[in-house]
C-alpha cells in the first residue's frame, strides 16, 4: 500500500507489524479533550462504549469536530495526502464488563486497494491494570475477510492459548497508537479505580472512499455483499440502527458482489496464527515481536547518520 506517513521508517514499521506508537498530544490538548467529554458524558452504562452509541447526533458531531480540530495539526505533521474521519471518545469503565475480546475493526475502505487506520490516543496513562491495548503483531497480513454490522469480526476471548501471540502496549497520556483496521486487537478488564478515556479518529488516503459492507442472502439464497459509500454521519446518526442489522438508509450502494470469502472460525484463526508465528520463546512472547529487528536498527542508524 502507498506510503501515508511522512517518515519512511514509520511507514515500514506499520506495514510490517500493523501498528506504530507516536508522540501526539500535549498536556493542554489532553485537558481540553477531557473537559469537553465532561460536558457530554452520559455514564449510565457499564463496560466499554463510545459516545456515538450513547449521545445524540448534535453532541456526536460536536465531539467529532473537537477531536478532529485538536488532532489535525499533529496529523498534518505526521501523515501525507490523507483525510480524517469519525472522531469519537472511547470509554472503558472500571468494572468486570470492560473486557474487549480480540477482534478486527470493520472494513473502512476496500482493503484490496487501500489501507485505513485508527489513531487511538488515551487521555490517561494506559497499562495492563487499566486495560491497555493488546495486539497480535503482523496479524493484519493474515486474514482476507469482510467485517461489518451484519457479518461481525471473529471474537476471540483472552486465554492461555492466545497469550503467546499477544503484545500489550503501555502508553502515556497523549501518546497515540496508530493501527490498521484489520489488525487483531482488544483489551483486558480495567482493574483500576477510574474509567479509561481515549479519543480516536480514522485516517484514510485521499484517494480512498470510506465504505461499509452489508452482508445478506438474496431471494434465491445466494450470499451477497453490498458496498455502501459512507461518511461520518454513518457513525454519528444511527449507529444503533445499523448494529441491529437494518439497511443503511441514506447511503449509496456503489457495488454488489457475491460473498466469496472464507469465514474465519476459531479453529482457522489459531491454525493461521500457528502457521505464521511458529516460534515462541520461553517468556511467552513471539520471537518475531521485537519492536525493531537488529537489521532494521542497523538500517535506521545508517540512514540517519550516513
Amino acid at each position: 500500500m502507498r506510503q501515508i506517513f511522512k517518515d519512511i521508517h514509520l511507514h515500514k514499521q506499520i506495514e510490517e507489524q500493523g501498528y506504530v506508537v507516536i508522540p501526539f498530544l500535549g498536556v493542554d490538548e489532553i485537558n481540553a479533550l477531557n473537559l469537553f467529554y465532561e460536558r457530554i458524558a452520559t455514564e449510565h452504562r457499564n463496560g466499554i462504549f463510545t459516545n456515538v452509541s450513547q449521545n445524540n447526533y448534535d453532541e456526536n458531531v460536536q465531539a467529532g469536530q473537537k477531536i478532529e480540530k485538536i488532532f489535525a495539526p499533529h496529523i498534518n505533521n505526521t501523515f501525507k495526502e490523507c483525510y480524517i474521519g469519525g472522531g469519537t471518545y472511547v470509554i472503558k469503565k472500571n468494572d468486570a464488563e470492560s473486557m474487549f475480546n480480540m477482534h478486527q475493526d470493520w472494513n473502512n475502505v476496500q482493503e484490496e486497494e487501500h489501507s485505513s487506520y485508527t489513531i487511538w490516543c488515551p487521555l490517561i496513562d494506559c497499562n495492563e491494570t487499566n486495560g491497555a491495548l493488546s495486539v497480535i503483531r503482523g496479524s493484519h497480513k493474515l486474514f482476507n475477510n469482510i467485517r461489518c454490522t451484519t457479518f461481525p469480526s471473529i471474537n476471540i476471548p483472552f486465554s492461555e492459548k492466545l497469550a503467546p501471540y499477544l503484545e500489550t502496549i503501555s502508553v502515556k497520556a497523549g501518546e497515540a497508537i496508530v493501527f490498521t483496521h484489520n489488525l487483531v486487537h482488544g483489551s483486558r478488564v480495567n482493574q483500576s479505580n477510574q474509567p479509561r478515556l481515549a479519543a480516536m479518529c480514522g485516517i484514510f488516503p485521499n484517494e480512498a472512499q470510506q465504505i461499509h459492507y452489508y452482508y445478506y442472502e438474496n431471494s434465491t439464497g445466494n450470499k451477497m455483499v453490498d458496498t455502501y459509500a459512507i461518511n461520518n454521519d454513518f457513525y454519528y446518526q444511527n449507529i444503533t440502527n445499523w448494529l441491529s442489522g437494518k439497511r443503511l438508509d441514506g447511503f449509496e450502494i456503489i457495488d454488489t458482489k457475491p460473498y466469496n470469502y472464507q469465514p474465519i472460525s476459531e479453529e482457522v484463526f489459531f491454525k493461521t496464527l500457528a502457521n505464521n508465528f511458529p516460534k515462541i520463546d520461553k517468556t511467552n512472547k513471539l520471537v518475531k515481536t521485537e519492536r525493531l529487528s537488529i537489521t532494521s536498527k542497523i538500517t535506521n542508524f545508517l540512514n540517519k547518520y550516513f
